[in-house]
């Protein structure tokens, strides 16, 4: 009895064991999918930057420029017939609706795993081009003005490793190409996972909405008459030339980058985990907020506010001008230099256990507030 109750017991023991290997291997397959298939960004950049982010490694991580978009390549020859499974399958159909800019007023693209590059056309008409699998199939529909294009792919743990690790590699060169007249004045809305987003090159889109999972954002002169939203966890996020009444842009785990862009009315930074960077940037009112990082400001204008708040982060920045300026940030440093004259301003700054440069003051018809906690205030004044 003794003996079949401590087989009971191992065996129990083996059940538990097998379990969390297979789990540990199946999050581990999941893992490596996932960064494979961003490997548009791992082979040119290194990993997708959180873990630079978080370490504030500055450089190492950054977006490249938009290069040339690539076209999306005929399919392969087919594997030879020599009893492989269908899952080492390759072979893909080059596909592509092509609709009248006319009668489109907003784009919808939802996508899993595949490139997205948004480009001008030459001809007119809205092109969305892509690459369809035995497994990812697309829908793609017109009705009442709204083009939706959605691969119907569906999120699954993978048991087969051998098998997740070649349809990874597969499925790392997936592209996806939009493209539109330079003129198209409507909507656009991408949302996708494990796919990175490019565009560039359009003046008059009304809202562009950006927002992805373990991938990058990358555009570039984009003009929108409405918004631009751009939404990224665990991927960075960079704007160069850009311009909209409203701009946000929000990451977690990853760092922003914004330069030479402006708002008419509110721009809007946050990320978690993650640096923010402005460099020539201007809006009535600039909303930048971090936690655990750092932000660093330079050349960049607020008309009527400027609120800059961080967590545990450096508060860095240099010529900076607004009408009120409100620093706020914990254990750690504020420091910088303000365009404009000390008599300008009625200044108030506070930390704790550090010193501070600032002279407090109450004239000055604008305002500059600073708090900082463990951590010393080092702001001059350029004129």
């Amino acid at each position: 009895m003794y003996m079949k109750k401590l087989a009971i017991i191992f065996i129990a023991i083996g059940l538990i064991i097998a379990g969390i290997v297979m789990a540990t291997v199946s999050f581990a397959v999941a893992g490596f999918d996932a960064a494979i298939l961003n490997a548009p960004y791992f082979s040119r950049n290194g990993w997708n930057g959180s873990f630079a982010d978080i370490f504030d490694w500055d450089g190492i991580w950054d977006i490249p420029d938009i290069p040339d978009i690539p076209d999306i390549p005929d399919p392969p020859d087919p594997p030879d017939a020599n009893g492989r499974p269908s899952r080492y399958n390759y072979s893909y159909s080059v596909r592509e609706h092509t609709a009248n800019a006319d009668d489109v007023k907003k784009i919808i693209v939802t996508e899993r795993e595949a490139a997205i590059y948004i480009r001008p056309g030459d001809d007119g008409a809205i092109k969305f081009k892509y690459m369809e699998y035995s497994e990812d199939r697309y829908s793609v529909t017109e009705e009442n003005g709204v083009l939706t294009a959605r691969n119907n792919r569906q999120a699954a743990i993978n048991f087969n490793i051998l098998g997740g690790i070649f349809r990874s590699v597969n499925a790392s060169n997936k592209k996806t190409v939009l493209e539109l007249p330079a003129s198209f004045d409507g909507e656009i809305e991408i949302i996708t996972t494990n796919s990175m987003i490019e565009a560039s090159d359009f003046s008059e889109i009304n809202n562009f909405k950006l927002n992805t999972t373990n991938a990058y954002i990358n555009i570039k002169n984009i003009k929108a008459g409405g918004r631009i939203d751009c939404e990224t966890t665990n991927g960075l996020i960079k704007l160069q030339n850009c311009g909209a009444p409203y701009i946000a842009a929000l990451s977690k785990n990853a760092k922003l980058e914004l330069y030479d862009t402006a708002a008419e009315a509110n721009l809007e930074c946050e990320t978690t985990n993650g640096l923010v960077s402005l460099t020539g940037c201007f809006a009535p009112n600039v909303y930048v907020t971090s936690k655990n990082a750092k932000i660093e400001l330079s050349g960049t204008d607020a008309e009527k506010e400027f609120r800059i708040s961080t967590t545990n982060g450096l508060v860095d920045f240099g010529s900076l001008s607004s009408e009120s300026i409100i620093i706020r940030t914990t254990n750690s440093k504020v420091r910088g230099s303000i365009n404009g004259s000390y008599n300008d301003y009625s200044v108030r700054s506070k930390t704790s256990n550090a010193k501070s440069s600032l002279k407090d003051k109450a004239d000055g018809y604008k305002s500059l507030d600073i708090t900082t906690t463990n951590g010393i205030i080092d702001v001059s004044f350029l004129k």
